[in-house]
């Protein structure tokens, strides 16, 4: 990491500069293993001192959930954990501890008295839509597009079973294959 683009005063930027626990990096971001939390959990975070998420450019945002995607998926293989969180604490009102952005990989196991649990608030009507219409009006500004009303679902009448088999199309499976993704050393992608 050059100095120009870490904090001195970042633990993140601390860790991800020299961390005997790194996983891996790249030139965007790094990988490396939380000293805080259930043993195994993964901090996946932009090299570039980025506070929060609004700052993180688009490409970044998405390399390090594609990261915490793959890391996931080797949670479940290798550390046989039964789940895992996947969670962003974007700002101080969100219980962000380091002024750094970052995406925390845990694990999670039965018993491991771990409580990430909150207690929902009841929403009214009237709560609802006042918020609709403060975000529509945001988004609208933001993206010069009107949100359109999602028009309300009505449920599908079961269909024989034949026709419900999905259609093979070898087209789109050369189109999936070719499919450019992240850099990631394959090493550690050891997954079935």
């Amino acid at each position: 990491m050059s100095k120009e683009s870490q904090d001195r005063n970042c633990e993140v930027c601390s860790e991800a500069a020299g961390s005997k626990f790194r996983l891996y990096q790249d030139e965007d971001i790094v990988l490396f293993l939380s000293r805080k939390g259930i043993a195994g959990t993964i901090i996946a975070a932009p090299r570039k001192h980025y506070v929060i998420l609004e700052q993180v450019p688009d490409e970044i945002f998405e390399k390090c959930f594609w990261m915490a995607n793959r890391i996931s998926s080797i949670m479940f293989e290798t550390l046989k954990c039964k789940g895992t969180n996947i969670i962003i604490n974007n700002g101080d009102g969100a219980g962000q501890a380091e002024p750094h952005f970052c995406v925390y990989i845990i694990p999670r196991y039965e018993n491991d008295s771990v409580s990430l649990s909150w207690n929902p608030q009841s929403v009214t009507q009237e709560m609802l839509s006042e918020a609709r219409h403060q975000l529509a009006g945001q988004f609208t500004a933001e993206t010069g597009e009107k949100p359109k009303p999602v028009p309300e679902k009505k449920p599908e009448e079961p269909k024989p079973e034949q026709e419900s088999r999905p259609q093979e199309n070898p087209e789109m499976d050369e189109q999936e294959e070719k499919k450019p993704e992240p850099g990631f050393p394959k090493e550690l992608l050891r997954i079935p």
